[in-house]
C-alpha cells in the first residue's frame, strides 16, 4: 500500500577521496535525482572519510533523525580503508557475517577472472570481506562488480549499503531501491530546464514568486551563475504530483504562465 506522507531519504557518501577533494561525489547527486523523480524527499546528504567511527556516527545520527531510507555508498571493497559494513554493524550493535551465496558468486567471479587473464586471483581474506553483510540483512546482488550490497531494516529506517563505483551502484539502486521508493510514495516528479533572456534579471524573481503562489508542490530555481549569452539565465522547474502525466501538465501550465508574465520583458526557451 502506498503511503501518502513524505518519504524521507538521507544519503551518506564515504571515502577519503571525496573529503580530500580528489573526486567529486556524483553518486549522491544521482541518487538524489532518482529519489526526487520517484516522489521521495532528500533531507540530507553527508560526506565522511574512510573512518569506521565517522561512518558509525553518521549512520546513528540519521537513525536518530528517523528517516525512512538511508543510502550509504562506498567502502565495500577489499582494501583496509573499506569499512562501511563494519561501521554500519557497529552503529546498530550487530555483527557482520559471511553471506554464503555471495561468497560462492565471488569465488566464481575470481575463477573466471583467473582464466580470462591467465593468472591466479586468490580469494584472500581481504577479498572475502566483499561477501560480508550485517547480521539480519538482505543482500543486494552486484552483477557488474564484486562487492555485495545490503538492505537492513532498523526500526522504521531501511539502511541500504551500495558500492561507490557508479557503474555498479546505479543498476543496484535502480533494481533494488527504486521499487521500494515507488511503493512507499505513490508520487512522481517531472522537471524542465528553461532559459530566460531579458535585459535586467532583477525582475525575474518577482515573476517567479508570483507564479509560485498559484502552484503547490512546485520548485523553481533561478541559477544566477549560469547565463548563456545567446539563451539567457537557467531556470529549473520541478513539479510533484500523483501521476507523471499530471506533473507534465503542471509544468506546461507554469511555462505558459511564465511566458505570459515575461511578455514585453524577455523571452523564454525550453532547454529540456
Amino acid at each position: 500500500m502506498k503511503d501518502s506522507r513524505t518519504f524521507i531519504v538521507e544519503i551518506i557518501a564515504t571515502g577519503n577521496e571525496l573529503i580530500f577533494g580528489r573526486l567529486v561525489d556524483t553518486n549522491s547527486a544521482w541518487i538524489a535525482g532518482k529519489v526526487i523523480e520517484h516522489g521521495g524527499t532528500v533531507r540530507r546528504i553527508i560526506c565522511v572519510g574512510d573512518s569506521s567511527e565517522e561512518i558509525k556516527l553518521a549512520v546513528q545520527e540519521s537513525l536518530a533523525r528517523g528517516c525512512d531510507l538511508l543510502v550509504v555508498t562506498g567502502g565495500l571493497g577489499p582494501t583496509p580503508d573499506d569499512l562501511t559494513m563494519k561501521a554500519i554493524a557497529q552503529a546498530v550493535d550487530r555483527s557482520t557475517q559471511m553471506y554464503e551465496k555471495a561468497l560462492e558468486e565471488l569465488r566464481a567471479k575470481y575463477e573466471k577472472l583467473s582464466k580470462e587473464r591467465g593468472m591466479v586471483f586468490e580469494l584472500t581474506p581481504q577479498r572475502r570481506k566483499m561477501a560480508s553483510v550485517v547480521e539480519g540483512s538482505e543482500h543486494i546482488a552486484n552483477k557488474i562488480g564484486l562487492a555485495v550490497g545490503m538492505k537492513l531494516k532498523v526500526d522504521g529506517t531501511l539502511i541500504v549499503a551500495l558500492p561507490g563505483v557508479p557503474d555498479e551502484m546505479k543498476p543496484m539502486f535502480e533494481g533494488s531501491v527504486v521499487p521500494i521508493i515507488i511503493e512507499k510514495t505513490g508520487k512522481h516528479t517531472a522537471a524542465k530546464i528553461l532559459r530566460v533572456k531579458m535585459p535586467w534579471y532583477g525582475v525575474l524573481q518577482p515573476i517567479v514568486d508570483k507564479v509560485l503562489q498559484d502552484f503547490h508542490g512546485v520548485y523553481i530555481k533561478i541559477y544566477a551563475g549560469d547565463i548563456k549569452p545567446d539563451l539567457g539565465i537557467k531556470v529549473d522547474i520541478l513539479a510533484r504530483g500523483e501521476t507523471y502525466d499530471g506533473c507534465e501538465r503542471t509544468l506546461g501550465k507554469i511555462v505558459d504562465r511564465l511566458r505570459t508574465h515575461l511578455a514585453g520583458k524577455g523571452s523564454l526557451t525550453l532547454e529540456t
